[in-house]
């Protein structure tokens, strides 16, 4: 007869492991989205720079991620948030270009939460569908508008500009209602069952 003696890991290890897990592939979706994004505006890429606060903040994000999923969420969605926000005192005639920057960020993220919050497979799909699509539109106006990144004198904002510089806002207060309700909407759902 033999016996195996298991090792227990120390919790910090496990929740270190696993942030490590869910912040590579988010680095995996946006180094996907920031390829094309590169390759199309290769004059924006010395702007593409990110400050030491943002990475130290995306990291706790991760590390509050592995230790509870509203936590992690809400920092992260936080933070984009201040993050778009911020762009947005260069002036909003230059949200084009930091729409695009801000959706390589955001847009793996979104399907994260979205994957991890949502009770229901039918209604993430269609919902992930719309989302998306509307997203993709939002990227098609940026993408033919005029972009700016550094002006010298402010231009006068366009239609295009002041659609990309709503969608972040509503993306990223949407995603933070979700994280919010996220718990009625699960105890709903398994109190269904």
């Amino acid at each position: 007869m033999t016996t195996s003696i298991t090792k227990t890991r120390p919790a910090w290890l496990v929740v270190v492991r696993a942030a490590r897990r869910l912040a590579a592939l988010y680095a995996v979706g946006v180094f996907l989205l920031a390829v094309p994004l590169v390759a199309a505006f290769r004059y924006l890429l010395p702007t593409l720079t990110i400050p030491v606060v943002a990475v130290f903040g995306f990291a706790l994000g991760f590390l509050g991620l592995a230790i509870g999923k509203r936590l992690g969420f809400a920092i992260l969605w936080s933070l984009l948030l201040v993050v778009w926000i911020a762009s947005l005192q260069d002036g909003i005639y230059q949200a084009n270009g930091s729409f695009l920057f801000w959706t390589m960020f955001a847009a793996p993220l979104y399907i994260i939460t979205a994957i991890g919050l949502s009770p229901t497979s039918r209604g993430l799909r269609l919902e992930m569908l719309l989302t998306l699509g509307a997203w993709a539109i939002v990227v098609s106006i940026a993408v033919t508008g005029e972009i700016y990144i550094d002006a010298g004198d402010p231009i006068p904002a366009a239609w295009d500009n002041y659609v990309c510089a709503a969608w972040p806002m509503l993306v990223a207060v949407r995603e933070l209602v979700r994280v919010v309700l996220f718990p009625r909407r699960a105890n709903q759902h398994e109190a269904a069952a």
